[in-house]
């Protein structure tokens, strides 16, 4: 099965934020930035007796700097991040093929050319929009959904990687969305 899409910056940008919620860093990230300062505010007022407005006199900047940082931050972080990634990488700005054998991945394009045996690859994940080729635990190739074009495709491409990687396949079954 061979797929052909252009890596546009917002696919590219996605498919980093989506990998990037994948992770319970992540999460924790999200917690520390945001759970931590507002709890503790909380806790300020039921627990210490302080006021609302003594929380927010004297706190302001851990209240806003934190969850200002997690949803604004880190998307202008992850921004800047795949801007750097594609600055100069000529091997980007064309179509990008994928092609799945027996043998593993083929990557392809004007510019590159590149082979993974199954063995290489640590695991598929199936999400929303793309699938995720893991070759570590922060290193992947995307594939667009869209790239696919029908849902049969889809699920013969979903059967054929569940045959090559067993366990390491996280997917949505033939009938259900990803998530």
């Amino acid at each position: 099965m061979t797929f052909t899409f252009p890596a546009s910056f917002s696919q590219h940008y996605s498919a980093y934020r989506t990998a990037f919620h994948r992770k319970p860093a992540a999460w924790f990230g999200y917690a520390f930035f945001i759970l931590l300062p507002l709890g503790l505010a909380a806790l300020a007022v039921v627990f210490a007796g302080w006021s609302p407005k003594e929380v927010w006199k004297d706190n302001w900047g851990l209240l806003l700097g934190g969850p200002l940082f997690a949803v604004v931050g880190l998307p202008l972080l992850h921004r800047m991040n795949v801007r750097q990634q594609r600055a100069g990488n000529a091997a980007l700005s064309n179509e990008q093929n994928i092609a799945f054998s027996e043998d593993g991945i083929r990557t392809w394009g004007p510019l590159h050319n590149s082979s993974v045996l199954w063995k290489g690859i640590t695991r598929v994940v199936e999400t929303r929009k793309f699938f995720l080729i893991y070759f570590s635990e922060v290193h992947f190739l995307f594939l667009p959904k869209s790239a696919a074009g029908d849902r049969s495709t889809l699920d013969s491409l979903r059967d054929f990687l569940r045959t090559q990687l067993g366990d390491r396949a996280t997917l949505a079954s033939s009938r259900g969305a990803a998530t």
